[in-house]
């Protein structure tokens, strides 16, 4: 009985953490950017409906595992900045990491039916260990906010290649490097002009001697 209070438990604070932080108007526009980027990354070829939705699907799956954790980084400094959100005031953090963990191993299980697995775990390893380099160097989570943001939407790029429908052969390089460049140049722009804290952040760099 206590088992099943428990997990009811758990259930109520992860669904009121999802309906807190996941926004639709942004994840869902977020994985379908990806998923076209994804599918830019080979040379042209057909549009297939079920392919793009697949690679979708597990855009926003991928996105949402990095944001949960992201979130668990930054709940100190969230008790400052946000106090409000539910992360930032909960003594709990089993049930976030059961969610990190749930999302991460269906989003990899997924990849499983795409060509080429390997270079796509690679690539998702990629991510995993920046993100992880930055969260267990860092002074605090307040440090350097302007070098975190960019480091951390590393992952998006990452996300896109991961997600590619076909994977670009060795004489695609070019193309991809370009593709993903610009994925992350206009992930960086929408985040300077939808974050307030990180565009004063930025111009108190600028105005520094």
């Amino acid at each position: 009985m206590a088992t099943l209070v428990w997990c009811a438990s758990m259930g109520n604070l992860i669904i009121s953490y999802l309906r807190e932080r996941v926004r639709a108007r942004v994840f869902i526009p977020l994985a379908l950017l990806l998923a076209v980027t994804g599918g830019m990354l080979p040379p042209a070829g057909d549009f297939e409906l079920p392919s793009f939705l697949a690679a979708t699907a597990q855009a926003f799956v991928l996105s949402l595992a990095f944001r949960v954790w992201d979130d668990l980084e930054d709940r100190r400094a969230d008790r400052v900045r946000h106090p409000h959100r539910l992360l930032a005031r909960s003594t709990r953090t089993a049930p976030f990491l059961v969610l990190v963990a749930l999302l991460g191993v269906g989003g990899m299980t997924s990849l499983l039916q795409l060509s080429d697995p390997l270079p796509r775990f690679i690539a998702l390893a990629t991510a995993v260990v920046i993100m992880s380099i930055w969260y267990s160097t860092r002074r605090s989570e307040n440090w350097n906010r302007v070098a975190g943001e960019h480091i951390v939407l590393l992952k998006y790029p990452l996300i896109a290649l991961v997600v590619a429908p076909t994977l670009p052969g060795v004489s695609g390089v070019a193309r991809t490097v370009g593709v993903l460049a610009g994925l992350y140049a206009l992930i960086c722009l929408y985040e300077y002009i939808d974050d307030p804290e990180l565009r004063h952040a930025l111009s108190s760099r600028r105005s520094l001697p």
